[in-house]
């Protein structure tokens, strides 16, 4: 059964957000996904968390925002 846009949009979306709400998450969602596993605004968002993790700053919304 293939999976709906929607729902891979959700999967995404859900991804990031339990690792912002759970800072130690952030490393394994770097090291388990990579920047093609998102799409949109979602991949956007991957990828500023990856360049702040590397960096060493602490990846949080207002981290994100910023």
């Amino acid at each position: 059964m293939p999976v709906e846009r929607n729902d891979w949009l959700q999967a995404q979306s859900s991804v990031l957000g339990a690792a912002l709400l759970e800072p130690d998450l952030v490393p394994k969602v770097i090291h388990m996904t990579r920047t093609s596993d998102y799409s949109g605004p979602c991949q956007t968002v991957f990828k500023a968390m990856c360049r702040l993790f590397q960096e060493g700053v602490p990846v949080d919304v207002v981290s994100l925002a910023n």
